[in-house]
């Protein structure tokens, strides 16, 4: 969890209240979804029983953060990730057990996954490994998160990420929609994972090298 911390500055936002909340109901998962968990395995066990409670319409939205769809959990999952498994200031009075942690952590290492349908869960176990150039970017994450919809002929919102020319024009835009916005890749596709992440922002600091 260590890009949490790192990424912070760009995304926390206030979130000051005291609110007990009810453990829930631990739900029975098996040690396949422990592994790999989907959205669904995560909400019934983690994030409806300890955060829907005041963080949905009904719950008054507390801190301006609607944890109740998918679509808007992706928007603010590392405040989520923050605030539940390095502060553990969320959910005030009853924070997450050990379980539940390492479940919500998994699942957010993993790219935050909607269906575990083998699109891309996962990033290469040796991505950090050897230089941190184009080949890598392209064909390492870009390949496996973005070029379905960013390649040509009709790359969509006109962003090709298939030549690295290009993406060094485009590079401000793509930092913000990764590390700034969280709006893409967009689902089904995960998330970028923290270690693509790092990755990532390595590469942008270095400039970009082929």
């Amino acid at each position: 969890m260590k890009l949490w911390v790192a990424l912070t500055c760009l995304l926390l936002a206030g979130c000051n209240y005291n609110v007990s909340k009810s453990a829930g109901t631990k739900a029975n998962i098996s040690q396949e979804k422990m592994s790999n968990p989907d959205f669904a395995t995560v909400m019934s066990a983690v994030i409806g029983p300890k955060c829907v409670s005041c963080h949905s319409n009904a719950g008054g939205n507390k801190g301006s953060a609607n944890l109740e769809t998918y679509e808007a959990i992706r928007k603010l999952y590392i405040r989520v990730g923050y605030r539940s498994l390095e502060t553990r200031d969320m959910p005030p009075s009853n924070p997450l057990s050990g379980s539940e942690a390492k479940l919500l952590e998994r699942w957010l290492d993993n790219g935050m996954p909607e269906k575990v349908v083998g699109i891309g869960e996962k990033p290469s176990q040796d991505l950090e490994k050897g230089p941190t150039n184009w080949k890598k970017i392209k064909e390492k994450i870009f390949a496996v998160k973005c070029l379905d919809c960013h390649q040509p002929p009709t790359p969509m919102g006109a962003v090709d990420l298939s030549d690295i020319a290009l993406v060094r024009g485009l590079s401000p835009r793509i930092f913000a929609s990764i590390f700034k916005d969280n709006s893409m890749p967009v689902a089904p596709y995960p998330v970028m994972t923290p270690v693509e992440r790092r990755v990532l922002l390595k590469w942008f600091d270095l400039g970009m090298p082929e």
